[in-house]
């Protein structure tokens, strides 16, 4: 339970978190009495109740329902130094098992998780096998075709650079700037799976669901490579792929320096 904002939060904690977002409604909270429904919600739970005041914890950024994290990082401001290794602990046992925090420390004040970030890598996983895995089933995205991996790997190289990438993300209402770069883009084969790795210096809402939808329509040749350079000079979603799912991605690390 929150109680009280008054107070001086004089000190700053960096955390960095994993999670199973496979029940989960992202990682924004969404309101009173749905605290238990987020990532962002059950932590800032958690943290109020056992310090007795109301926390808010600050995340690098907001990922959709059902994706999931291995290095998420969030920062929060507390009252009292607290020793980290027995607040961790504490924290940990009163989370639910799909969110663990493995890491804290205590920043400077003016570190924040979201506008402090230098760049992001994820990952999206896809099933390849002859059947869907039931023991991967809400971390992959099973497709059961063959790909052309060498047309999706073009595809991914005229993706890499700076760009306006409006087309290949969700309508937005904030302003915000769509001019992205993405540093580089694997395609790793491996059994029965393929990853595509992104890395970038920022991601528009639902950015990497479009792109991994327009590279899985290249390699199955419903499109060709080139197709992306007419999304990006006509600047339209409805020329770029489908959204895939959001239970195959996974923010894998936020980079600060």
């Amino acid at each position: 339970m929150k109680t009280g904002n008054s107070v001086n939060k004089a000190y700053n904690i960096k955390m960095t978190i994993m999670y199973d977002g496979s029940r989960f409604q992202g990682w924004q909270r969404l309101g009173k009495g749905k605290e238990t429904e987020t990532i962002q919600g059950i932590l800032e739970y958690c943290i109020s109740s056992f310090l007795k005041e109301e926390v808010t914890v600050i995340g690098s950024g907001r990922t959709d329902a059902g994706v999931h994290a291995y290095g998420q990082v969030a920062n929060v401001h507390i009252s009292r130094q607290v020793d980290l290794p027995s607040f961790q602990n504490q924290i940990n046992q009163s989370l639910p098992k799909e969110i663990q925090i493995y890491e804290m420390e205590y920043v400077p004040d003016q570190f924040h998780s979201r506008y402090d970030a230098k760049s992001k890598y994820y990952e999206y996983h896809i099933g390849t096998g002859e059947v869907e895995s039931p023991f991967y089933r809400k971390q992959r995205l099973y497709i059961g075709e063959k790909l052309e991996l060498d047309k999706m790997r073009k595809a991914a190289k005229y993706l890499c650079g700076t760009h306006d990438f409006s087309g290949f993300s969700s309508a937005m209402k904030d302003g915000r700037n769509t001019i992205k770069t993405i540093y580089e883009i694997k395609i790793i084969e491996k059994e029965q799976e393929l990853v595509i790795s992104y890395h970038g210096d920022g991601f528009l809402y639902n950015m990497i669901r479009i792109l991994t939808g327009t590279l899985l329509e290249v390699g199955g040749n419903k499109r060709s490579p080139e197709s992306v350079l007419t999304v990006f000079e006509k600047k339209n979603r409805q020329l770029a792929g489908k959204t895939v799912e959001g239970k195959g991605l996974f923010l894998k690390k936020v980079v600060y320096k």
